[in-house]
């Protein structure tokens, strides 16, 4: 591939995602330093039944009851708590407590939407932009990295930080 194609196709792709990349980087830099973000939760149903355990249908069922026109794209389930998705909106988790079940209604703030769309909680349209970002990044990362290969007096320098950077992944690595 002839350089200048490679560097348009670099160019185009970096700044298309550049928005989404700095969205990510923004959100997971908050998530580890502690800011995750808030949740508004309230309790929108309690169910005391005998049933020891709710299915997804069941709980599809007790939704349409208390949000008729709640829309959502599928059910999530983590233990015995049920939740509803995506997570980057209004989304109900169905909690198993010793009376029975609660219902909560949650609403998310932005950066807890933005959180949720990192760890791949949004919208199923949302995740195929992900991938698609992923495959884009490899690419990116990649054209990137030839391109300073190919300039002599670059050379040295991008393989010795490029060296630094393994190093450092390879000694991260080791201390898991």
């Amino acid at each position: 591939m002839k350089r200048s194609v490679l560097v348009k196709i670099h160019m185009y792709l970096s700044a298309f995602f550049a928005p989404f990349l700095i969205l990510m980087a923004i959100s997971g830099t908050c998530y580890l330093m502690g800011n995750k973000g808030s949740i508004d939760k309230s309790i929108a149903s309690k169910i005391i039944t005998p049933e020891a355990n709710l299915n997804k249908e069941k709980v599809e069922e007790l939704i349409k009851k208390i949000a008729p026109d709640y829309s959502y794209e599928y059910i999530k389930v983590k233990g015995s708590d049920f939740y509803t998705r995506p997570t980057t909106r209004t989304f109900y988790h169905i909690k198993k407590t010793q009376e029975g079940y609660t219902i909560f209604k949650a609403i998310p703030n932005f950066l807890a939407s933005i959180i949720e769309v990192h760890k791949g909680h949004g919208p199923g349209f949302l995740k195929t932009l992900q991938k698609i970002l992923g495959i884009a990044l490899i690419f990116m990362l990649l054209s990137g990295f030839a391109l300073a290969f190919q300039l002599k007096k670059d050379r040295l320098k991008t393989y010795s930080v490029s060296l630094v950077g393994l190093v450092t992944l390879i000694i991260m690595l080791i201390g898991l």
